[in-house]
């Protein structure tokens, strides 16, 4: 992971967090997104929230890495950053899932997953 540091600054608000935190006080940092990733689906899609997470859909079986690669390229292409922006620390293996994503805000995050998600 290199010399990026996971510091994540919450609010001093009584609300719980979501599924997508600020890494840092500056806006467009990046962001933390809690993912509960859903492997071998008929498409690639945002499904919406699920406890405390953003529920995504991928094609990929969840052998060998595939579906964290299509989760990956999914986001990558879903709010038009690089994928080596895009890095899973928490959750190789599991359905649930942390990502660190460079260069984004919270807000930017939100407007393209919920533009995404049926109503």
């Amino acid at each position: 992971m290199g010399a990026k540091s996971l510091f994540v600054i919450r609010a001093h608000s009584q609300e719980k967090p979501g599924f997508c935190e600020p890494i840092g006080p500056e806006e467009g940092a990046g962001v933390v997104l809690s993912v509960r990733v859903q492997p071998r689906s008929s498409r690639n899609e945002v499904v919406g929230e699920y406890n405390g997470a953003i529920k995504i859909k991928v094609k990929s079986p969840p052998v060998e890495g595939a579906a964290n690669d299509a989760l990956i390229a999914y986001l990558s292409k879903l709010l038009k950053r690089p994928k080596s922006s895009i890095t899973i620390f928490s959750g190789h293996r599991s359905k649930e899932k942390r990502l660190r994503i460079d260069g984004i805000s919270v807000q930017e995050v939100e407007r393209a997953l919920f533009k995404q998600a049926p109503v």
